[in-house]
């Protein structure tokens, strides 16, 4: 398989499956050396997304009780997610990522979330069934590879990574996904590049129209 890697972020209204998505956070990077390669992010109009979703009273309270800027980074999008969703198959393609390894926090929640949206805001049916950017097989749990490297995130983030903002968590969790798979491979530790580069402005890369 490539060193080229997916790591997949999504805010929300609902930890259920089914749950409405509010942005979308992907970082494409190099397993290996912790590199970027492409970034897609986008904030959908929170009245959209919730006709291709169920929120869950929880979570809307959760919700209030969190940073304003937080907040507002998810609340306050535009896009129709029915063109987030066609873009975010078009980044797939255009940065050849279809084979590629998928990531996410949870082996039941940001992966599981996104096909479940892609399913109702633009399916594509194949000769299987339902098809997804990725492979069924080549999807990764982030907590799965953590644990066995004996490693956690430490609840205290730098300065330049937001709370609750799907592109900046993305980041932060390649960079952990990055030590726990260079521990594992006795590899020298990724190095985490300075902050007056990184993270990438995100207009360098590729976003959704």
């Amino acid at each position: 398989m490539s060193n080229i890697h997916v790591m997949a972020d999504v805010e929300n209204l609902s930890v259920e499956p089914n749950g409405p998505i509010l942005t979308i956070g992907l970082v494409a990077f190099d397993i290996t050396s912790g590199e970027i390669v492409a970034e897609f992010y986008e904030r959908m109009d929170r009245n959209l997304a919730q006709k291709y979703g169920t929120p869950s009273l929880s979570t809307l309270k959760w919700w209030e009780g969190q940073d304003e800027a937080a907040r507002a980074e998810a609340y306050n999008g535009t896009s129709d997610p029915r063109n987030v969703a066609r873009s975010l198959r078009e980044w797939f393609v255009k940065y050849n990522l279809g084979n590629c390894g998928v990531w996410g926090n949870g082996s039941v929640m940001d992966i599981a979330q996104l096909e479940w949206w892609l399913r109702q805001t633009n399916p594509v049916i194949g000769k299987y069934g339902q098809e997804y950017p990725w492979k069924y097989w080549n999807i990764y749990d982030m907590r799965t590879i953590m644990m066995l490297a004996g490693m956690q995130m430490p609840r205290t983030r730098p300065a330049h990574i937001q709370y609750h903002n799907a592109l900046h968590d993305a980041r932060y969790q390649v960079e952990w996904v990055c030590k726990a798979y260079a521990k594992l491979n006795n590899k020298p530790a990724v190095m985490q590049q300075p902050q007056d580069v990184w993270p990438p402005d995100v207009d360098s890369f590729i976003s959704a129209d």
